[in-house]
């Protein structure tokens, strides 16, 4: 191996699929806060918001800030809230709003570079609101999540307010189940599925209850279930803080006959879906577990890192945001979810516990609550980042190599890294190349989030070889044999197919045939060939009589040949000129029939044309005339 030390190019090529970038990076903001919620951008990048100080930066996909942005969002307590991006490439910011001494639901609209559009609040004076969760149906419109209580009498709802994408209230429905924390999610048939405790409530697009379940021993959550292809996915803890999950159907029943509970205590995680459909979830803030849509494992990793968010670019590249130490972090994973910093896997497993699925019913009413536009103002803020989890790669293309003639060999990074950017002294700019010259080949690596770059050559020079040839593939005639030879390499070994080590084989079967040959220098050589055998004599024999009589002799009439025959037709007259018989299939018989009845007695006239094949190729066509008697 040897270093290339003078690299007078430009190095621009195109990124690879095999790479990912792994990085975890510190947020140097001792005022950024710990409740952190991170989702993608429309540009490979992502966005962090610190929910308890509103702060908002837009990371690039290696994790630079690109720019920063603090909320004032007077009045507003964030602990309740939820942040989203939204379809058109911004985002939207749902807080709890004090309004003198009651507190409503505040929807913030935010462009793409996170500058406010608009901000409005969804207040009365008579119920105090709890926000858990916001997104967007597929018109577009925003659905707030919450329960509200009466402020004179203890009456609690949940509460779905739908507004659509000017901020302006289309509708407010109140359902009967509140004071039990939750959440709610727009489902594919754009209905919403409400999680109360372990009460679910199934909508349609306009509020209208569809179906009530309540899933026993599901245990308590404050997360809203996830969609599958064929149902929902919730999670909860037990009585002795296991962390369980349940499944329900599109239509309110209970799939797998009870709940999943698995060896994990503590806060049921949050489960975020991939775009392959699949199912992530963070166990007690450092164990990362994929699942598919009924909860088997498809990967876990355990890191040393608190996670509280995970969510995933465009490529399926995952991205966490969390706290440790008491200091706000992200991170960019491979798909086995690897920082680089990571611990012995705190694998999950799970057993089944029966838990019953009952239907209830529930009562829905519309509700009118004031809009209030509001005005707050936004500073640009500055945020830095130390990575703390660094991974150090290296390149070895391995050492300079003798390369036998003929043969074909893959350069490639020996270390197991990949990187972002290839470029082979070739021109190919993909992670291996295949090689069977001699000469110099040099390689220089980049990835995009490090400014350093590797480079490494080897040497190939190339062994002789002696070339076993042994021609093109034979057609023999049938009970021939023909030699075949080994080149002529007093310093070679042979070995044949047929286990002989001589010089030359005689062969006289059909088959396939090959010869390695070994030189003194270890090169080896090997050639095969095709042997097919042949009839190359054409015998064709007419009978002139034949009796279908039933006596078991001499029954059918037909040729009969040793040879190959390309092209066959039998034609058979009576003595009027009249066809009786005709067939191309040389195997075929007549059996002294017209139309299913016996011919009488008497000559009958016949002609016969055919192509002998002779060494596998079509000679001439023959044409044969002649009488047969048939005979009873």
């Amino acid at each position: 191996m040897k270093t290339l030390r003078i690299l007078v190019l430009l190095f621009i090529v195109s990124l690879t699929a095999n790479s990912q970038h792994r990085f975890v990076k510190e947020i140097n903001d001792p005022n950024y806060g710990l409740l952190i919620r991170v989702v993608p951008s429309n540009d490979m990048g992502f966005v962090v918001l610190s929910l308890d100080s509103l702060r908002l930066t837009k990371f690039n996909s290696c994790g630079e800030s690109e720019w920063n942005k603090k909320y004032h969002l007077a009045n507003t307590h964030s602990s309740l809230a939820d942040f989203i991006r939204t379809d058109d490439g911004g985002y939207a910011i749902l807080t709890r709003i004090l309004n003198g001494s009651v507190y409503g639901s505040l929807l913030t609209k935010l462009d793409s570079i996170g500058n406010i559009i608009w901000s409005k609040s969804f207040e009365d004076t008579s119920y105090n609101h709890f926000p858990y969760t916001l997104c967007q149906d597929q018109q577009g419109n925003y659905v707030i999540f919450a329960n509200v209580a009466y402020i004179i009498a203890p009456t609690t709802y949940n509460m779905i307010c739908k507004i659509n994408g000017s901020g302006n209230l289309i509708s407010t429905r109140f359902y009967n189940y509140g004071g039990t924390w939750g959440g709610a999610i727009v489902t594919s048939d754009n209905g919403v599925l409400i999680r109360t405790g372990w009460i679910f409530i199934k909508t349609d697009n306009f509020g209208n209850v569809q179906w009530t379940t309540s899933v026993l021993g599901a245990g308590y959550n404050y997360f809203a279930p996830v969609e599958v292809s064929d149902g929902y996915i919730f999670s909860g803890y037990d009585s002795n803080n296991k962390i369980n999950f349940c499944k329900l159907s599109k239509q309110g029943n209970q799939i797998w006959g009870g709940r999943k509970n698995s060896n994990f205590n503590g806060t049921p995680p949050k489960l975020r879906k991939k775009n392959n459909g699949n199912l992530v979830g963070i166990f007690n803030y450092t164990t990362i577990v994929e699942f598919d849509k009924d909860l088997n494992i498809v990967t876990q990793n355990t890191n040393s890192f608190s996670s509280r968010d995970i969510c995933f670019i465009d490529d399926d590249h995952p991205i966490i945001a969390g706290a440790s130490s008491n200091k706000p972090f992200i991170g960019s994973l491979n798909s086995a979810y690897q920082t680089n910093c990571d611990i012995p896997l705190h694998a999950l497993n799970f057993t089944l516990e029966t838990a019953t699925a009952n239907v209830i019913s529930t009562i829905v009413s519309s509700y009118n609550l004031n809009t209030v536009t509001r005005t707050y103002g936004t500073d640009t803020v500055s945020v830095s980042v130390t990575p703390i989890c660094i991974l150090t790669k290296a390149l070895d293309l391995g050492n300079d190599t003798l390369l036998c003639k003929g043969t074909t060999m893959v350069l490639q990074n020996r270390t197991g890294f990949f990187f972002d950017h290839y470029q082979w002294s070739t021109g190919q700019t993909t992670s291996t190349i295949s090689i069977n010259q001699p000469g110099l080949y040099w390689l220089l690596v980049r990835d995009d989030c490090n400014e350093s770059r590797f480079n490494d050559t080897v040497w190939i020079n190339i062994k002789p070889a002696v070339e076993a040839n042994l021609g093109e593939d034979l057609l023999l005639c049938e009970n021939t044999a023909h030699p075949l030879f080994a080149p002529d390499c007093d310093s070679c070994s042979f070995f044949w197919s047929t286990g002989s080590i001589s010089d030359s084989i005689l062969v006289n079967e059909q088959g396939t045939y090959w010869l390695s040959v070994k030189n003194n220098n270890g090169c080896i050589s090997n050639d095969t060939v095709n042997v097919l055998m042949s009839k190359c004599e054409c015998e064709f024999y007419i009978p002139n009589s034949f009796t279908p009589n039933n006596d078991g002799l001499n029954e059918l009439f037909k040729p009969v040949y040793y040879c190959d025959i390309a092209d066959y037709s039998l034609s058979i007259f009576n003595r009027w000129g009249a066809l009786v018989y005709q067939s191309n299939n040389i195997d075929s018989a007549w059996n002294g029939k017209f139309n299913n009845i016996l011919v009488p007695t008497g000559v009958y006239c016949f002609v016969v044309s055919y192509q002998p094949l002779i060494k596998g190729k079509a000679n001439n066509r023959v044409t044969k005339t002649g009488i047969v008697n048939l005979i009873y």
